[in-house]
């Protein structure tokens, strides 16, 4: 108290308010992200451009060594990888790839437990359809040494993003066999 104006110094000193800024910045580095990765579609959109990060450095590749490179989908235990075609035969006398390694990004990438695929098309022919009564646990797209991509299209449901009815989001993505990127859909596509 200021006794000569009979006046309270009530206040913040610039230490507790350096301090609260700072704690106010950690706390926003921690909950920002969090509420990013919680919002619907989220996973999806990170899947989506990783996939294309994956085709487009396949396409770069293929370009560069002129050699042929394949996009192999594991269904099974739900992973993408890129794959080069090997320089010899297997032993049965067929062409044989083998996974890209020592590159500077992940070849491989993992498809979220959200994406339930339903179609994978290439080149009109769905290679999910089970009239055969048999479940596909793989598949595969070429790029090509000139940089050009198979047509592809892959239908998914996306489990955690729900409509307004509550059912899971379709999602159509379709390969531009000029650009090697996946456009998003908000529906299947044929």
């Amino acid at each position: 108290m200021d006794k000569r104006l009979g006046l309270n110094k009530s206040g913040f000193t610039l230490i507790e308010l350096m301090v609260a800024i700072a704690l106010i910045g950690l706390l926003a580095t921690i909950v920002i992200p969090n509420f990013q990765g919680a919002q619907p579609g989220y996973e999806r959109k990170q899947f989506i451009a990783k996939l294309n990060a994956l085709v487009n450095y396949g396409r770069q590749h293929a370009i560069t060594s002129h050699q042929l490179y394949q996009i192999f989908v594991d269904f099974k235990q739900k992973k993408i990888e890129l794959r080069v075609q090997a320089e010899q035969k297997n032993n049965k006398g067929e062409v044989d790839y083998k996974n890209v390694v020592g590159a500077s990004m992940n070849t491989t990438i993992s498809i979220p437990e959200a994406v339930d695929i339903k179609n994978f098309i290439i080149e009109d022919g769905d290679l999910m359809d089970r009239r055969s009564g048999d479940t596909t646990k793989d598949s595969w797209f070429f790029i090509v040494p000139d940089g050009l991509t198979q047509e592809v299209t892959i239908n998914f449901f996306d489990t955690k993003d729900r409509m307004y009815d509550g059912k899971p989001r379709p999602v159509g993505l379709v390969l531009n066999p000029f650009t090697a990127q996946f456009k998003e859909y908000d529906t299947f596509q044929k």
